[in-house]
């Protein structure tokens, strides 16, 4: 058997919290494919399949699994559970999401569907399917994006970080059957809402080295998954986007009212490439730093 992993000598697991974990993994086999053994880990899992065929046989559990039909699955797991994957030759695409018990009790709003997770996982229940469906366009969109991500910045981590806590919000709604804007907004008390305004000052003030999701909520005292959503309730927008735009318009400020050159405003402003500054600046404002920096006025 050839295989060839096309993300070379990078590790595609990541580690979001102590209890979320994203793995996304890309690679082409010669060969069909066979081995044993058991789940890594116990949890919920939102599995998503973008390329390929394959199948896992476990003691409780058959299921198929294709880029062509129905390629998000969503089951419980147990890591005592063991069983045998197939996968056929040719090129593999896939992610997933995993969220252990203690994230899901504080995320999954109460019912019947989060008493079913919870009781499968204390329990040690086997492998148990519980939905098969296509990839809905917005998680594809989110999808996509973390895939493209390199995740070789702090900014690239905080802005995976936000886009994936989106990506489980996303599945949860349709996990449980829930409407967006019927009634289901989180709730968010007093300490929550100056909590997340708290955040929010917190990742300006240190906009050249950012918190990521994880720190910033374990310093302002809420999970990281109630967070994400509460920046949205609260300046609808996620945290990312808005230290994105503060960095932005902090750099057009200096651009067009000090003496440093674009390149000491990118550093800054928390860019360590120029590259990626300038890329960022053009998307927003449809103009080079540089077109800015010539606007200048100098009074002697």
């Amino acid at each position: 058997m050839s295989y060839r992993n096309l993300f070379s000598n990078k590790n595609p697991f990541k580690k979001i919290s102590d209890n979320l974990f994203f793995l996304k993994s890309q690679y082409y086999l010669e060969d069909n494919i066979r081995y044993s053994g058991s789940m890594p880990i116990s949890g919920l899992v939102f599995f998503y399949h973008h390329q390929g065929n394959s199948n896992c046989d476990f003691e409780s559990l058959s299921l198929s699994t294709s880029y062509q039909e129905k390629p998000f699955s969503v089951l419980t797991v147990n890591n005592n559970d063991k069983g045998t994957i197939s996968i056929k030759k040719g090129d593999i695409s896939t992610s997933s999401i995993t969220l252990e018990k203690e994230f899901l009790l504080k995320s999954l709003p109460e019912g019947k569907v989060k008493e079913k997770i919870i009781e499968n996982l204390e329990t040690n229940k086997p492998c148990e399917l519980l939905a098969k469906k296509d990839i809905n366009p917005q998680s594809q969109l989110l999808l996509n994006t973390l895939y493209n991500n390199p995740f070789n910045s702090q900014l690239d981590e905080l802005y995976a970080q936000s886009k994936i806590l989106e990506l489980i919000y996303l599945e949860f709604q349709s996990l449980i059957d829930i409407e967006p804007n019927k009634n289901n907004k989180l709730k968010l008390d007093d300490y929550d809402i100056e909590a997340i305004k708290k955040a929010k000052e917190i990742l300006v003030q240190n906009m050249k080295n950012p918190p990521s999701i994880i720190e910033l909520s374990h310093t302002i005292g809420i999970n990281e998954f109630k967070l994400k959503s509460g920046f949205k309730t609260v300046f609808n927008d996620t945290p990312y986007n808005i230290l994105l735009d503060y960095k932005l318009e902090y750099a057009k400020e200096l651009l067009l009212a000090s003496d440093m050159n674009v390149g000491e405003i990118a550093k800054q402003t928390g860019y360590k490439y120029l590259q990626s500054f300038t890329k960022a600046f053009v998307k927003k404002y449809g103009v080079r730093p540089i077109d800015i920096m010539k606007k200048r006025k100098y009074y002697f």
